[in-house]
């Protein structure tokens, strides 16, 4: 069993290369994360570094 759920739209599912090339790209954005608990993080993207911000 897979620890993660299947996405249900597939087609709009990025492949690992898009998901890194977008992210090298952004200087700054919005994680959409997987689970049932789990929210939304904003980011930033400084010398090569994927920042997590801290929620307030």
């Amino acid at each position: 069993m897979s620890e993660f759920r299947e996405m249900r739209r597939k087609r709009q599912q990025l492949s690992n290369d898009e998901s890194v090339a977008i992210l090298e790209k952004a200087t700054a954005g919005t994680l959409a994360l997987l689970g049932d608990d789990v929210q939304p993080k904003k980011y930033t993207n400084k010398f090569g570094r994927l920042n997590i911000l801290k929620s307030s």
